[in-house]
């Protein structure tokens, strides 16, 4: 029979305690996608204009660490800062060195602070903040425990997971590069043909025995960002591309 002790834990376990169903103004997130617990990341240095916004494995770094801060506007739409940026953030915490009101935080935010950014074309990157709508973002439960899409307000497109996700489960595998059709061997007759040419000087067989054994260079292994760059997509939240799990985290 169990003890309270250990019904407290199932049901915790089973409910998914530790994560959350909405952002909240002044707090740090992990935010991860359920399928296969890669993290949301910004690529490259991190304070780069433009930088691709990218999955990869939680390293505790500052460019997986994302800040909610509540827009000016009315309603749950909220700025996502990375930790990473030009400027020391601390006092911009919840239970930091001072407790600022929303409008305040979100005001005295320095100049050129890096935000998460969302265009038309499905682009996701960092910008520097202008508060437009395709900066203003918004969590809602997907219907899957404490799952998440993360809509952006301009377009209401969501974040969306590289690879080719399944919208009936939680299936996916990576995108795959394109590749060339293998090079055809070429039969005994063309060999002494293309032996002959060679001999010879025939131009014409020397470009065929030149194209044969070119390396192919198509598939090769894409850049991290490339490979593992995030877009956005029509929100689907049976999609497991665009599940998402909010975890608060401390960064002291």
């Amino acid at each position: 029979m169990f003890s309270k002790s250990k019904l407290f834990i199932a049901l915790a376990i089973y409910c998914g305690i530790g994560h959350i169903s909405a952002l909240e103004d002044g707090d740090f997130y992990k935010i991860t996608l359920s399928s296969n617990g890669k993290v949301l990341t910004v690529g490259g240095n991190g304070v780069v204009d433009g930088a691709d916004i990218i999955l990869t494995d939680w390293n505790n770094e500052p460019n997986q660490k994302w800040l909610a801060v509540q827009a000016v506007v009315a309603g749950d739409n909220y700025l996502l800062l990375p930790q990473q940026q030009r400027w020391n953030w601390l006092h911009f915490l919840r239970n930091g060195e001072a407790l600022r009101e929303t409008k305040e935080r979100h005001n005295n935010l320095p100049d050129w602070s890096l935000v998460l950014n969302g265009d038309t074309r499905g682009e996701a990157t960092v910008q520097p903040r202008d508060s437009k709508k395709y900066q203003q973002w918004r969590s809602e439960n997907s219907g899957s425990n404490s799952k998440v899409i993360i809509k952006n307000l301009q377009d209401n497109k969501c974040l969306q997971a590289p690879g080719i996700f399944s919208s009936s489960s939680e299936g996916f595998r990576p995108a795959e590069s394109t590749t060339l059709p293998p090079t055809t061997n070429p039969g005994f007759f063309r060999r002494v043909r293309n032996w002959f040419g060679n001999l010879f000087g025939g131009s014409s067989s020397t470009t065929t025995t030149t194209s044969a054994t070119t390396p192919r260079t198509s598939n090769q292994p894409q850049s991290t960002t490339s490979s593992n760059k995030v877009t956005l997509a029509v929100c689907d939240k049976s999609n497991a591309g665009q599940q998402w799990t909010l975890e608060k985290i401390s960064i002291r």
